[in-house]
């Protein structure tokens, strides 16, 4: 068959055309993969972890990965850096945690080898603190500075000592801190280059509050400052800590500019809500028109939750269910407000120690609520399992249902971040009901029993036990009417 030369012509063109745009779209920069590892003693960590992400998507495009350990002590050791390659998905790591008293020079290691084979990094206001118990130096050479004690809270004036250094164009010539501590730096490593200074108010001298730092193969960028939520809400100090960012990780051009590619990406620089900047609220950020998310928690407290007092709280922004002593029948909290088809977006981590059991959590969905022995929050119906067992148990009724007739704990191969924020969404159409952790489909399961499912509270699980055990929820945003696809899935 022939075909018109014009048709020829008209097809190669378009065929040339969307292999030229599939080429500009893989050439296209990602995201900044930045993870912040944060928590410990003496400090509103969700609340700067929160700020970050707000003033970051006015200026660059991130994708964040917040790790909030929930200890508030000076002692700690964080499970994400037991892995090898911890650190092998990440950009930037930013450190912002506050564990004085960890000494174990093989757990320092394991976050300083990782550094100095290249991966950048960011040291915040207590990093500076953080291992001070330690004998070796491999911490503080990491960070650049060494210091062992602060002095008072004030209103510090900052002395820009290279202003030609992108990181601090821009930064104001009479810039004073919101109140805040100034640290002591006892010792300057050879590596680091001051970029400004404050003046002690007890002896008149000077101390770098911010600077660089080269670290064999990588980059970091440090300051002593960001003690308090005053100095988080002041927009030149978190926009010095972006620019920072970007220095650390070669992305930031000669006038304090992000790298072409590197722009912010105008859908997260316009959601600068404190809700929009964790995970489920970024997803529902870009959920079809007809979908209207809602959160089911407001991060400060339990309203629009149903529980015993005794086992659930919130602590530093997140739900916390928490039992030292024995649990006689699984426990729940649940949502004052009833819900059939809908879709669900939450992150969940379970403390794993060798003090704490290691006993699944669930979201119980579709079944009702009703008195266990004495407890007032038990629950009838499908749970929605994670953390060491998942799958759909039909809890008092037919026992496990998904995977069908199968025997034992059922771990999904590649699914769980033990010890670590899973991210979760659950989509509930109909007699469907589906299952996406971290990116992975874990079941899709139709009920054939449909009469089963019922218009009920959500609820969160605490395991009935004997042992001490510790699940934490953060996100938990929900839409009604929702599409009919998972949206968490890669493609």
């Amino acid at each position: 068959m022939k075909y018109p030369i014009a048709l020829i012509v008209m097809l190669l063109a378009s065929f040339s055309f969307s292999v030229s745009q599939a080429s500009a779209d893989d050439a296209k920069p990602k995201p900044l993969r930045v993870l912040v590892i944060t928590g410990g003693c003496c400090h509103d960590y969700t609340h700067q972890a929160k700020r970050f992400q707000q003033v970051a998507a006015k200026i660059t495009n991130i994708q964040w990965t917040i790790e909030q350990d929930p200890r508030k002590g000076t002692e700690g050791e964080i499970d994400l850096y037991s892995k090898p390659d911890w650190g092998k998905d990440f950009d930037v790591v930013i450190h912002n945690e506050c564990f004085a008293n960890t000494s174990r020079s093989e757990y320092i290691r394991s976050i300083t080898d990782a550094h100095k084979a290249g991966l950048p990094a960011v040291v915040i206001h207590c990093a500076m603190h953080t291992y001070r118990a330690a004998k070796i130096d491999d911490w503080r050479e990491f960070l650049g500075v060494s210091s062992f004690m602060h002095e008072h809270q004030s209103n510090y004036e900052v002395t820009v000592t290279k202003k030609d250094h992108p990181i601090m164009k821009g930064f104001p010539a009479d810039y004073k801190t919101p109140k805040d501590e100034l640290y002591v730096l006892q010792k300057v490593w050879p590596n680091t280059t001051i970029l400004a200074t404050s003046k002690s108010e007890k002896n008149g001298k000077e101390h770098g509050v911010f600077w660089t730092n080269q670290f064999g193969k990588g980059r970091v960028f440090g300051t002593t400052y960001g003690h308090s939520n005053e100095t988080w809400d002041d927009e030149v100090f978190v926009s010095t800590l972006v620019r920072g960012l970007l220095w650390s990780a070669d992305k930031l051009d000669d006038n304090g500019k992000p790298a072409k590619g590197y722009e912010p990406d105008p859908k997260a620089a316009s959601a600068t809500s404190e809700k929009a900047t964790d995970w489920s609220h970024q997803v529902a950020a870009k959920l079809g028109d007809g979908e209207k998310p809602v959160s089911l928690f407001n991060g400060k407290d339990l309203a629009g939750w149903e529980g015993l007092k005794d086992r659930w709280t919130v602590e530093e922004g997140v739900i916390v269910g928490r039992n030292n002593d024995k649990v006689p029948t699984s426990t729940y909290l649940f949502t004052t407000t009833s819900y059939r088809d809908f879709r669900l977006l939450l992150e969940v981590k379970q403390t794993r120690s060798p003090k704490h059991n290691t006993m699944h959590s669930a979201v119980c969905v579709l079944g009702e609520k009703f008195d266990d022995k004495g407890n007032a929050f038990g629950f009838k119906g499908p749970l929605l399992m994670f953390c060491n067992d998942w799958g759909i148990w039909d809890a008092y009724r037919r026992n496990r249902v998904e995977p069908a007739n199968h025997g034992g704990q059922f771990h999904p191969e590649g699914v769980e971040k033990v010890g670590e924020w899973n991210q979760i969404e659950v989509l509930v159409i109909g007699n469907r009901i589906r299952f996406a952790a971290n990116g992975k489909l874990v079941f899709d399961y139709k009920e054939l029993q449909p009469e089963l499912l019922k218009t009920s509270p959500i609820g969160l699980q605490l395991h009935a036990n004997n042992q001490p055990q510790e699940f934490m929820f953060r996100g938990l945003v929900l839409s009604e009417k929702p599409g009919d696809e998972l949206v968490t899935m890669g493609k």
